[in-house]
């Protein structure tokens, strides 16, 4: 007698058809349509900070040139994210006697209001004088509020207010010399002072 052949007495109910069909299913019904023609190992979630899903993409990104209230001639790239953005900077003063370099990051939300855009954000600078020495970095941290209105298609213009903190071996070389509070503990000076900026989005 040849198994392979047999068949069932009877007709199949329609309810032994639906749990059959679901025993043998590869994968769970319950996934979207597109995965299930996935297998599982294509099916992986990794986990990636927010600030860095779009890094790499550049799509919607902005560059900015702005001046801040010490003379520092900054260029940055914006780029945003889902909920937030992220801004990579660089920066110069172009002084004969205490030039100074700057590189920094920052992450910062905007806000869309009738006619402009509110931009809130706090931005980590590593300042360096004259020479590019790790061992005598400089860090300045601020807090920006700034209002962004369209120029045209392809510009914007932008201006703001800051609280600026830097901590070094000699930040009286960058921080201005009015209305800037000062501690000195050891070696390590600190600075307070509000700002101000100036500058154009692309």
């Amino acid at each position: 007698m040849d198994f392979n052949d047999s068949k069932p007495d009877g007709p199949l109910s329609d309810s032994s058809v639906v749990n059959r069909s679901l025993s043998d299913s590869p994968v769970p019904l319950s996934l979207p349509f597109e995965d299930r023609k996935k297998s599982p190992s294509d099916r992986k979630v990794i986990d990636v900070p927010p600030s860095f899903i779009t890094f790499g993409k550049w799509v919607g990104s902005h560059s900015q040139t702005w001046l801040d209230e010490v003379g520092m001639m900054n260029l940055g790239l914006r780029v945003p994210h889902s909920r937030c953005y992220s801004l990579f900077t660089a920066g110069i003063i172009p002084s004969k006697t205490n030039r100074c370099f700057s590189v920094g990051y920052g992450i910062g939300k905007d806000i869309s209001l009738p006619g402009f855009c509110l931009n809130v954000d706090l931005l980590t600078q590593a300042l360096n004088v004259e020479k590019l020495e790790l061992d005598k970095l400089d860090f300045i941290t601020r807090i920006r509020l700034s209002g962004e209105w369209k120029i045209n298609s392809h510009m914007n213009f932008f201006a703001g207010v800051s609280w600026s903190n830097i901590t070094g071996s000699s930040p009286t070389l960058y921080a201005p010399h009015w209305n800037a509070e000062s501690i000195r503990q050891g070696r390590t000076w600190k600075k307070k002072w509000p700002g101000f900026f100036i500058g154009i989005q692309f």
